[in-house]
């Protein structure tokens, strides 16, 4: 049985920015989203890389998680390229985003659960500590006002007494230009790389710095901390933020 996902407390929350163009957008974002897994996925990864641009970003070699990643890019490439063709600027924005997750006893009517047991925060470290080469970054961004998709959960499914709690969001605001001439291509370029930059050192920037949210591991499942990628998320509030209730 699925374990229930709750909002007892708003988890941090880190936007990234991007603009792409239609040919380059699929490996743009996913560039992100590896990046972002790099420093978040704690099974045993063989790392590797992925030349974006004109950047190197760290990647996993995961069979399961680069099919969901591959998913879920396409899908939101799919949806937006429809609706940039409708646009009547050639732009359009789309949202995705990536929860991660920790497992916790329930509480039981009568008197508290068991707490959180043992086990040390993980230490996070820059590109450099996993023996990653460079990379770059970048912004522009905006809200994805399409329908929330589907998440995928990364490990399985937790027991009766167990619940699964968000811990950390990342959310990547998504603008698609459609570029109509060979200098608004060439200013696109620009920004593309530049956006891009800025999203890569962000994520390091944060994972180095802020630690004291992650949680221990107190599992010994090969993935401690489940996760979701969801598209478009609402932005009403949290709780329906990502589609989860």
């Amino acid at each position: 049985m699925l374990s229930q996902k709750i909002n007892s407390h708003k988890p941090p929350e880190y936007i990234l920015e991007v603009f792409a163009d239609p040919t380059s957008v699929k490996d743009i974002v996913k560039g992100i989203l590896h990046t972002i897994f790099f420093h978040r996925y704690f099974p045993c990864i063989r790392p590797t890389s992925l030349d974006v641009l004109n950047l190197t970003l760290p990647a996993i070699s995961d069979v399961e998680l680069e099919t969901l990643i591959d998913a879920r890019v396409n899908a939101l490439v799919r949806h937006h390229l429809s609706s940039s063709a409708n646009s009547p600027n050639g732009g359009v924005r789309g949202r995705i985003a990536v929860q991660f997750f920790e497992k916790r006893r329930r509480k039981v009517a009568g008197g508290f659960g068991a707490g959180l047991v043992g086990g040390g925060r993980w230490f996070v470290g820059g590109l450099a500590g996993r023996g990653v080469g460079g990379v770059g970054g970048g912004v522009g961004g905006g809200a994805g006002t399409g329908e929330v998709g589907a998440g995928g959960i990364g490990g399985g499914a937790t027991g009766m007494n167990e619940e699964e709690v968000c811990w950390e969001v990342w959310t990547v605001d998504v603008t698609i230009a459609m570029p109509r001439t060979e200098s608004d291509r060439t200013k696109v370029r620009k920004a593309m790389e530049k956006m891009l930059q800025n999203a890569a050192f962000k994520i390091v920037s944060v994972v180095n710095k802020d630690k004291d949210h992650i949680p221990p591991i107190t599992t010994s499942d090969a993935n401690p901390f489940p996760y979701q990628i969801v598209l478009n998320p609402k932005l009403d509030n949290w709780g329906n933020k990502f589609g989860l209730y």
